[in-house]
């Protein structure tokens, strides 16, 4: 009997407990509020050249602004105002194509730069070889020898084109890589693939219905 009594209480117990259960639910739920989020999406952009020459080579690649946010893809919400944005690392590849016959080549110069703006050298030439291999061998050193000051540079062009904006509002701000070498041996045809491949980082703050009474503390939506 003693035990009957016990399990009926214990019964009573996990019902009342299941209520308020609900009753917090049902609360949560009810009682929203909209408020600021900040959010973190990470992405990745490649700039991609096709050279194709027996020549010397001076190329250009142009990256949009608004592209750089685009290629963070459908997390970012558009509705919102970046906080950051930062181009966390920079990597080159070298891939020969069909018909190369150069098996160097001699780097003058990779720059970022905006209109009008600053030009940033991309890469140390004081320490780059005479005769960078075409290969996988030459993506090595030249990532190597990269700039830390020009990617930082680069990133301070981006953050003055983003920070503070809405992505939807962005103009289409362009910045141009510029890429100048020579094939080797001389009159040897270049045919390669060049790619420069960006990881992105950007922080936003957006505006989310959320449980008024967990999250009084974020600041309010107006």
């Amino acid at each position: 009997m003693k035990y009957n009594m016990l399990k009926g209480g214990q019964l009573r117990l996990s019902v009342r407990v299941l209520l308020s259960l609900l009753a917090l639910v049902i609360l949560a739920t009810g009682c929203q509020s909209r408020r600021k989020v900040k959010k973190t999406v990470k992405g990745k952009k490649s700039l991609v050249y096709q050279i194709n020459t027996t020549g010397a080579t001076d190329q250009d690649g142009f990256l949009y602004t608004s592209t750089l946010v685009d290629a963070l893809g459908d997390e970012v919400d558009y509705n919102t105002v970046i906080d950051s944005f930062e181009l966390t690392s920079l990597s080159v590849g070298l891939v020969p194509n069909a018909g190369n016959t150069a098996q160097n080549f001699r780097i003058q110069s990779i720059q970022a730069s905006t209109q009008g703006g600053t030009k940033y050298e991309m890469v140390d030439l004081s320490k780059i070889p005479a005769a960078l291999p075409l290969s996988s061998v030459g993506s090595s050193i030249i990532n190597a020898l990269l700039f830390a000051e020009g990617l930082e540079g680069l990133n301070n062009t981006i953050r003055t084109e983003l920070v503070g904006r809405n992505p939807t509002s962005l103009a289409p701000r362009a910045i141009q890589f510029r890429l100048r070498g020579t094939n080797l041996p001389a009159g040897s045809r270049a045919s390669v693939t060049l790619t420069l491949d960006m990881e992105l980082t950007m922080e936003y703050t957006t505006c989310m219905s959320v449980p008024e009474f967990l999250f009084s503390d974020l600041p309010s939506c107006k």
